[in-house]
């Protein structure tokens, strides 16, 4: 595969990443596990309901067999 059908590719994906972002935001600021009313500052609560919603993404994505999990390990660390 070359770089930009792999782009392309990951383009594609874009409108289904987006709506489960959007989904998944839904879901995790009606679930009550936190309250907003903690936070003065709008975008640290964004923050936090965003850094679950992309640790949720992950799992989404992830690839099953030992060797993506190798290569998805070692581009981490770019």
């Amino acid at each position: 595969m070359t770089k930009e059908q792999c782009l392309t590719k990951i383009k594609s994906m874009m409108p289904d990443i987006e709506e489960y972002i959007m989904k998944e935001s839904e879901r995790l600021l009606n679930s009550g596990g936190i309250d907003p009313g903690n936070y003065c500052q709008e975008f640290i609560f964004s923050a936090i309901i965003l850094a679950v919603v992309l640790n949720n993404l992950k799992n989404r994505y992830k690839p099953l067999s030992d060797k993506c999990r190798k290569d998805i390990k070692n581009l981490s660390h770019f």
